[in-house]
Formats: structure tokens, C-alpha cells, sequence
């Protein structure tokens, strides 16, 4: 249940709090134990496992004339370790950000998810952009998750919405290179994610046009990382749902790769009362790296409308190396 009332005492000492029109304490706790191959089995939270365990603050306030504001801050913790987790340990680690909303769309300000890993999350498959060797930034570009010193424009017209997004050059950085990291999970590194990091040369640039009607949705989306050069991430995606199982297909190519990337994720999840099963396939195409193979399948069962356990098998293999597979067991709870 959303904390709301108890969010509005918590915030009582300030005079602001009074005026909004509504406040929500969210969270999640998300732990897993996991095992990978050449490792011993540990406990943990964060994408390299399940998802990442966090605690947030949202509110709107009417404005009148069909205007309202908004705000978001969410901070990563990490469950088995009583601590700050992710993005230098500090409070809106994960996103912390203003939103002013009416007719014409909304615009945000601030810290925020980036289009293609908001891409990735809705065409990648029916894990996303977490647990572990399922997590499809093991084979898409997510370009860091998130930006900071963010702006974005969000529209819906009809059948289609859209986003576009920029951001100061303070604060960014941005990955370099797709590859295996096998270090699970202590301090919640994404398994698998993009590795190394470069700062900002330009503002990025990112536009994605989505489409959803009935069963049917497909997506589009582009991206100037802010590297330099005019490298451009290509990413087009579709899902079909009907209802006894949803699939979805992911491509992308990618110039801002050393050589060029080519990838593809291909997913599967099929409901089966409280539970449902998932599979996930993708394959990442270097010009100048070895390739990297994905492949996960697993399941979830919910105990209630907040709890679930959940578990899967992945391997992630590197042409010319030996596979590394992960098997994780965990549970996570939503308020």
C-alpha cells in the first residue's frame, strides 16, 4: 500500500509539503542468491541479480488552468548490506527530477532515464535491463541509463507518444564498449553491463517515436551519445501481446561502437495463472571485439499483488572464450 499519509507526516516539518496535492512514499526490496560459474554462490540485490532495491518520494501539485508539477526522487540501497547503493551512494541516486505537465506534453528537468535504456526496457524482453545474464544490456546499448543534467520533452498524440531528450555536458559520462563482467553482485553491478566510460565532448541528443494500439506496439529510437563525431545508435523495436504469451524483437546498430555494432534480443513470456515463464535470446555483433551470445529462461510466481519469487538460468558467452552461467533463486517486495 502507498505510503501517502505517512509521507505527508514525515515532510510536515516543511512548509512546502502542505502545498502539494498529493505525496507517495514508494520502495522496493529486491534479494537474490546467485550463483556463476568459477564463483561462489553469494547474496545480493541490483540488476546483476534481480532488480535494484529502492526507496522514493513522488508528488503533483494542481496548478489550475490545466497545468500541474510534478517531482521524483529515488534512491538505491543495497538490501543485503544495509547501505546507499549505485551512482556514488547518494540520495536520488537513481532518479530525482521536476516535471512540469498539460496539453502540450510534459517537460523534465533533471537526473532521469535515457530513451534507449527506457528502449531496451519495453522492446528488450520480458526481463528488461535487470537480472543478471536475462538482463538485455548484456546485448543492447543503454548509453549510461541515465543522464544528468537532463531535459526531455514527453508528448502522446493519438496512438503515438514521443520523447526527446538533451543534456548538459556537466556530470555526463557515457559507456564505451558492451562486454562480460562475471563479478556479481556484491556492490550491485549490472552483470554484463556496458564497461568503461568516457565524459561528454557534446550534448546528446536522443528522440524516440513509440506506437501502441490493442496488442501492437512498436518503437524507434536515436541517439547522439555526446562522444564527439556524429555516431548515431539506431534502435527499432516491437512487442505483440496476445495474452496466452507476448513476444518482442529488438534490433540495433550502433556507430559509436569502435568498428560498429550490430545486435538483436528476441523474448518471450507466457503467463500461466499467478506465475510466468520467460526466455530471452540476443546476440551482439562487434566489427572489432569478439561477439557475445545471450540466452536466459526462467520464471516468476506472484504471491501477491506486491510479492513475488522469482528465478532464472543464463549464460553469456564471448565467441573464443568458455560460457559463464548464472543460477539465481530471489524475492522482492513492492509498497
Amino acid at each position: 500500500m502507498k505510503k501517502s499519509l505517512l509521507a505527508l507526516a514525515v515532510l510536515a516539518a516543511s512548509g512546502a509539503a502542505f502545498a502539494q496535492s498529493s505525496v507517495t512514499l514508494y520502495g522496493r526490496v529486491d534479494l537474490g542468491i546467485t550463483k556463476i560459474t568459477g564463483q561462489s554462490a553469494v547474496m545480493a540485490d541490483g540488476s546483476s541479480v534481480g532488480t535494484s532495491s529502492r526507496i522514493g518520494f513522488r508528488g503533483v501539485e494542481d496548478l489550475g488552468g490545466g497545468l500541474k508539477a510534478g517531482f521524483l526522487v529515488e534512491t538505491q540501497f543495497d538490501a543485503d548490506a544495509s547501505k546507499n547503493g549505485g551512482a556514488g551512494s547518494t540520495i536520488g541516486s537513481r532518479n530525482s527530477y521536476i516535471d512540469l505537465m498539460g496539453g502540450f506534453g510534459g517537460v523534465r528537468l533533471g537526473r532521469h532515464l535515457n530513451p534507449a535504456l527506457l528502449f531496451a526496457a519495453t522492446y528488450g524482453g520480458p526481463w528488461g535491463t535487470d537480472y543478471g545474464y536475462a538482463n538485455n544490456a548484456n546485448i543492447l546499448s543503454i548509453e549510461g541509463a541515465r543522464y544528468n543534467n537532463a531535459i526531455s520533452y514527453m508528448g502522446k498524440f493519438g496512438d503515438v507518444s514521443v520523447m526527446f531528450t538533451t543534456a548538459m555536458k556537466e556530470g555526463n559520462t557515457y559507456a564505451v564498449a558492451n562486454g562480460i563482467s562475471t563479478g556479481a553482485a556484491a556492490d550491485a553491478a549490472t552483470v554484463g553491463a556496458p564497461t568503461g566510460a568516457v565524459g561528454a565532448a557534446k550534448m546528446p541528443l536522443a528522440l524516440a517515436v513509440n506506437y501502441g494500439a490493442g496488442p501492437i506496439a512498436a518503437g524507434v529510437t536515436l541517439t547522439k551519445n555526446g562522444r564527439g563525431g556524429d555516431k548515431l545508435l539506431t534502435q527499432v523495436g516491437f512487442t505483440y501481446d496476445a495474452k496466452v504469451v507476448k513476444a518482442s524483437l529488438a534490433f540495433e546498430q550502433d556507430g559509436n561502437q569502435v568498428g560498429g555494432k550490430n545486435a538483436y534480443s528476441l523474448g518471450v513470456s507466457a503467463p500461466l495463472g499467478a506465475a510466468s515463464v520467460n526466455f530471452v535470446y540476443g546476440k551482439d555483433q562487434k566489427g572489432s571485439a569478439a561477439d557475445v551470445t545471450q540466452i536466459a529462461v526462467g520464471g516468476q510466481y506472484n504471491l501477491s499483488k506486491r510479492t513475488n519469487v522469482y528465478g532464472l538460468v543464463g549464460q553469456l558467452k564471448s565467441a573464443g572464450a568458455t560460457a559463464s552461467n548464472q543460477v539465481t533463486l530471489g524475492v522482492q517486495h513492492q509498497f
